[in-house]
């Protein structure tokens, strides 16, 4: 069996923040980094889809992973996103995570390949073999476009260096998957502010939620620190404000109503915020229309965030 980290709670996937000229703007990442440790996140996920991993070079990736490991300190866990479509890179991201003093790393299977659920544990157990990283496994069928199903999650369960899931799959399957997991492994997933998710947080079988959508601030780390003091109504309460923004901020079929793109729309949310979360890299395009951004503005003020006085 392997070791089981001490991994819980809010944590934020941060965005990195590119320029106009589509350079990285590493000031931009230190300073963004701090103010999701000022509102209390229980950790902190680098180079996931937030952090545009996939628009970035290999000596990229490491530059963001070094600056965030800085910027953190020993202040909360810090998981540096790994996935890439060759095995052996995944590997070398891994050693350097490992190198510069990261916690973990989250890799999921390789985008557009479609592994069958064999290739998909043989993946894992070749990542796990060559790293003696703690891994978070990460499903997310929509990026990735390969269903981690539930028995498949349980046979990863038992691969030694597989510490945690996180697993953005839809409450029907994420909660057979939790049942079947919850004793071995860590289960990270958005699910979790649901009604019985509040549930699960509370028995201490659901771990965390590493989160895209840092926009109520304190709130989101307070959802979980309430449902372990077992405050379950004001853990609820929490819990249903992301919700109610969650449905201003995405259509039916999950995509964003304001920007371009997931990233463009958190980027120039967290921007109205006075988070310098910079712009996305292209082929991504930013969320420039004027009135794109007054309509996101109100949504947020609507949900009691303040706006920057410089986007007021």
């Amino acid at each position: 069996m392997s070791t089981i980290p001490e991994w819980k709670g809010y944590w934020a996937a941060s965005p990195t923040p590119f320029g106009a000229d589509g350079g990285i703007e590493t000031g931009c990442l230190d300073e963004t980094i701090r103010y999701f440790l000022s509102q209390g996140v229980h950790g902190l996920l680098i180079n996931g889809s937030s952090g545009e991993w996939f628009s970035q070079s290999i000596a990229e990736r490491r530059a963001v992973a070094e600056t965030a490991v800085r910027a953190v300190g020993e202040s909360v866990p810090v998981v540096i996103g790994c996935t890439a479509l060759r095995p052996h890179e995944v590997t070398e991201l891994a050693e350097h995570a490992q190198r510069i003093g990261a916690d973990g790393i989250l890799v999921s299977p390789p985008p557009y390949l479609r592994l069958s659920q064999d290739d998909i544990v043989a993946f894992f157990e070749f990542i796990t073999a060559a790293t003696p990283m703690p891994v978070m496994v990460y499903n997310i069928p929509r990026r990735s476009g390969t269903v981690i199903e539930a028995s498949t999650a349980g046979r990863l369960a038992d691969v030694r260096g597989v510490v945690a899931l996180k697993n953005s799959a839809p409450d029907e399957d994420f909660f057979p998957t939790l049942e079947l997991v919850a004793d071995k492994i860590l289960v990270f997933g958005g699910n979790l502010f649901s009604p019985r998710g509040i549930g699960e947080i509370a028995a201490r079988r659901g771990s965390g939620y590493v989160g895209g959508w840092e926009l109520l601030g304190r709130k989101l780390p307070g959802v979980f620190e309430a449902a372990w003091r077992g405050d379950i109504a004001e853990a609820e309460r929490l819990a249903a404000q992301e919700r109610a923004l969650d449905a201003q901020l995405w259509d039916e079929r999950k995509n964003p109503k304001f920007g371009r793109s997931f990233n463009a729309q958190l980027k120039a949310a967290l921007g109205l915020l006075g988070v310098p979360a910079g712009l996305p890299r292209p082929p991504l395009l930013p969320l420039d229309d004027e009135a794109a951004l007054r309509d996101l503005g109100e949504v947020l003020t609507g949900a009691g965030i303040p706006l920057a006085k410089t986007a007021a």
